[in-house]
């Protein structure tokens, strides 16, 4: 696709874990921006590569850095670039892409490429958790667990199991999350204590919970609707909790979502938010954007940074 006004130099920051970073796309890439594009493809295997890499393009002002790959890829680069605010192009060859649908990115890369072509821009928030920058939806327990089972499924040693894990898409992470909800217990609960500011007042509060989640937008996980009134533009995120219940609820929590049907406020409370002070009574792991953000802590400081990412061609 030829149309759009033309780029000077991009740099396309490709994660080959992400599921549809393979084969003939970065061809596709090339037609789409053009014979006068000066393109430049980059590969990086792990994070501590896929970082230093963004760290090394993304000063040069002339040069626009387009990110292919999932939620976890812009999460990798966003978090490269420091406090500074990020302006990046999305190429969604990622499983869920979350944050591409929540600014209703077209799936082709044709399409996506001319919209990047075209210039318009859009400012989102971001999220900081520990001084770690979050994108999409991130949470503690459950969710957690979940999220997280279904990235080490994708990493298994096993090729045949790599390869089912790949092609079942969104589905493994739902298989992963009704396989952790069937399995929960007593261990899977835990204690918490919650702080927190929105525009006009402050509150305190301990919960016995199963998960709790922090929403940028209203979806997570291709399209499990969290939050429904969450938007990544309005400068506030939303602290979900879900209560500690038992199995069968939260059997029917996850049915609801992923069916999308609408979750009554008794299965999951949730807070508008500027600030967070979530504490456990043991360390826990913190998934976002579909990754393990750091190692497991029992204190996590939740902020908003307003505008922070600025989208090209959404």
């Amino acid at each position: 696709m030829r149309t759009g006004r033309e780029v000077g130099s991009v740099v396309v920051v490709g994660n080959p874990r992400a599921r549809k970073v393979r084969g003939p796309w970065r061809r596709e890439v090339e037609r789409g921006f053009g014979p006068s594009a000066r393109l430049e493809f980059i590969e990086a295997g792990d994070r501590p590569g896929l970082e230093w890499l963004a760290r090394e393009v993304a000063p040069a002002r002339d040069r626009l850095l387009v990110v292919a790959g999932g939620d976890g890829s812009v999460s990798w680069v966003v978090n490269a670039l420091g406090p500074a605010p990020a302006v990046l192009g999305l190429l969604p060859l990622g499983t869920a892409n979350d944050l591409a649908r929540a600014l209703a990115l077209p799936q082709a890369l044709g399409d996506v490429i001319a919209r990047i072509r075209g210039g318009r821009r859009r400012r989102c928030d971001l999220l900081s958790v520990n001084g770690r920058r979050l994108c999409t939806v991130g949470g503690i327990g459950v969710a957690a667990d979940s999220a997280l089972a279904a990235q080490s499924l994708r990493g298994a040693d096993q090729p045949l199991l790599r390869w089912a894990v790949g092609r079942a898409g969104l589905h493994a992470y739902w298989l992963a999350a009704a396989a952790k909800v069937l399995d929960a217990g007593p261990a899977d609960r835990f204690d918490v204590r919650l702080r927190c500011a929105g525009a006009a007042d402050q509150q305190s509060f301990s919960v016995d919970a199963h998960a709790i989640f922090v929403a940028n937008q209203a979806t997570f996980g291709g399209r499990l609707c969290i939050s429904p009134a969450s938007r990544n533009d309005d400068g506030v995120f939303e602290l979900c909790i879900l209560p500690a219940c038992s199995r069968g609820a939260l059997v029917e929590t996850l049915g609801r979502l992923v069916a999308g049907l609408r979750i009554p406020a008794s299965m999951i409370t949730v807070i508008p938010a500027t600030w967070a002070q979530v504490t456990c009574h043991r360390p826990t792991r913190f998934f976002g954007d579909g990754e393990a953000l750091g190692a497991p802590c029992d204190r996590f400081e939740i902020g908003v940074q307003p505008g922070a990412l600025e989208v090209v061609g959404a």
